[in-house]
């Protein structure tokens, strides 16, 4: 802010009312003001406020490694969603086509496992209308550990206990369905939530489940949740937004066991996706831009105008990436990273569709699609 006395003297026109309380003391401010001036020799035409420091916050490198996979022999081959348990223990979900020996016909996978040298695919059984069960493609995974592993298809939510598979849950109740899982957040293994199409949210609790309504049919992309250290009480946030309507909803929900609420949500721009630091300190959104809250209300953390988040993902304040697309041209996927001080792009990674980011330590995986082809890619980070 630059200082000068016409700036002071409009606040204190502010501050007074009583006008010859006003005139008093602006007389005297005034003087005591210029004599400060001309003896300490502030130049009143630079800004003497130094830059803002980083508070002693620790930052991480942007430099990353990257490797990149291509899975599938076409026949529209896809990744959607990534799990990190360790370095030499990663999983991607989607739909995987391979030929089978005679070439003309394709043998079907969803789960791909990297064992820190390559990929090894997966038929992981799930659930169709009417009883139906085969190897249809797997939308999302969420991993609490090697052994206690969550997946969803569209409708069937299913785990792994470390040797075998069970259907835990199946949502489709009749046919047409319109409430396709595309998200899933854990608590615990009894604490589960699903969300997806038409705004569809699935609370699994104590081996039942049942359907949550937020009163809106707009989709949902993403789900996560805190719990509070003190109370022990975990709290569910879902972003909604109607993107085929300017005036539609926008709003982050709370959800506290089926309870719903809502935070405030006052910057009018489209939210896609949330996440928070482990302590829950601050919580960060993504949608039509970038936003921070640290108990205090959200501000825009700046980046180019004209991309569009899709995912937020990271472990902590120093180690956030984001996923997302330009919507100006060049029209070019963006994946980028903050490491507690500044962002920084890969453009090296725009050259294909991504579905889906997991973030831990120095690991990043990012998955999606290249012509009718699946890719992974896994990021470390160097330093």
């Amino acid at each position: 802010m630059i200082f000068t006395l016409k700036y002071m003297e409009r606040m204190l026109r502010l501050l007074f009312k009583n006008k010859m309380m006003k005139n008093l003391l602006l007389k005297y401010v005034f003087a005591a003001i210029t004599l400060f001036v001309l003896f300490t020799g502030i130049n009143c035409k630079k800004n003497p406020v130094s830059p803002p420091v980083n508070n002693g916050a620790d930052t991480t490198s942007h430099n990353y490694a990257w490797q990149t996979f291509i899975l599938g022999d076409g026949n529209s081959s896809v990744l959607y969603d990534a799990a990190i348990i360790n370095d030499t223990l990663i999983y991607a979900v989607g739909e995987i086509y391979i030929k089978d020996s005679t070439g003309q016909d394709y043998i079907d996978y969803n789960t791909a496992v990297w064992n820190g040298h390559n990929w090894n695919l997966l038929k992981i059984l799930n659930q169709d209308y009417g009883g139906i069960t085969g190897y249809f493609p797997l939308k999302n995974i969420y991993a609490f550990s090697s052994t206690d592993i969550w997946y969803c298809s569209d409708a069937n939510l299913i785990q792994w206990d470390g040797q075998s598979y069970y259907s835990r849950a199946f949502f489709m109740k009749s046919v047409p369905f319109n409430g396709q899982v595309r998200k899933i957040f854990g608590i615990d293994d009894s604490h589960i939530y699903c969300v997806g199409l038409n705004g569809a949210v699935y609370s699994y609790s104590n081996s039942t489940w049942q359907k949550i309504d937020l009163g809106t049919t707009a989709n949902i992309f993403d789900v996560w949740g805190k719990t509070d250290t003190k109370t022990g009480t975990t709290s569910v946030y879902v972003p909604v937004s109607d993107l085929n309507n300017d005036n539609g909803i926008k709003k982050i929900f709370k959800l506290n066991g089926t309870q719903v609420d809502s935070i405030q949500w006052n910057t009018g721009k489209n939210v896609m996706s949330v996440w928070g630091t482990p302590d829950g300190s601050t919580m960060y959104a993504a949608g039509d831009g970038l936003f921070e809250n640290n108990g205090k209300g959200w501000d825009t953390i700046p980046f180019d105008i004209g991309t569009r988040f899709f995912e937020i993902k990271g472990d902590a304040s120093n180690n956030i990436f984001v996923r997302g697309i330009r919507i100006v041209p060049p029209l070019n996927e963006v994946i980028a990273h903050y490491n507690g001080s500044s962002w920084h792009e890969y453009p090296e990674l725009s050259g294909f569709y991504n579905h889906g980011i997991a973030v831990k330590g120095k690991t990043v995986i990012i998955v999606g699609e290249t012509g009718n082809q699946a890719v992974v890619v896994i990021g470390r980070r160097l330093d």
